[in-house]
């Protein structure tokens, strides 16, 4: 059985690097390794390395949604094939997150007790290009929204959609992500 089996591989990646220790040559030297991928998502694969050969990088095996994978790699010597040595990727948890908080006064509105809605985005894509729509409870409550894009963290802040609508609650969505409902004072 190969040994020490490892996935290297992070969100703001699409290739896996796989690597391995020598397996134990019972007898005959280590010809080949063999590689095989699937993910929950339907991608899957497969892969032969020359036995003096620990790693494989397997491409796209994340693309957008990510889903939790299962590397195979099995020694093969002129005996025939060893015991494979399995290891799973589980993609880490989304830590994208909205803070959505009151910002300044907004004197354009033409209203009193108008301010700008302040908006902290953290834990998306890298340099994306994400649309920010506003909600409310006001069901007469309309705006286009607007687009913004990350920094290289995966981080922005938008101060826009100015609000006068003491009592209602207010809201943004980006990226298939709700803020924290805020309800709006005087």
């Amino acid at each position: 059985m190969p040994q020490n089996l490892a996935i290297a591989i992070s969100t703001k990646q699409v290739d896996a690097t796989v690597t391995w220790g020598a397996a134990p040559p019972n007898g005959a030297p280590v010809t080949a390794y063999h590689i095989s991928w699937q993910s929950e998502g339907g991608r899957s694969g497969s892969a032969s390395v020359p036995g003096n050969t620990f790693s494989y990088v397997i491409k796209g095996i994340w693309q957008g949604t990510d889903h939790p994978f299962t590397v195979t790699v099995v020694a093969q010597n002129s005996a025939g094939r060893g015991t494979p040595a399995t290891a799973r990727q589980v993609p880490p948890p989304s830590t994208k997150k909205i803070e959505l908080t009151k910002g300044a006064f907004a004197p354009e509105c033409g209203q009193p007790n108008c301010y700008w809605m302040r908006i902290v985005m953290t834990g998306f894509e890298s340099e994306t290009r994400y649309k920010v729509d506003p909600h409310s409870t006001d069901s007469g409550y309309d705006n286009p929204g607007h687009t913004l894009t990350t920094d290289g963290q995966g981080s922005a802040t938008l101060t826009a959609f100015y609000y006068h609508g003491a009592g209602h609650t207010v809201w943004v969505t980006a990226g298939g992500v709700s803020s924290n409902r805020l309800e709006w004072t005087e």
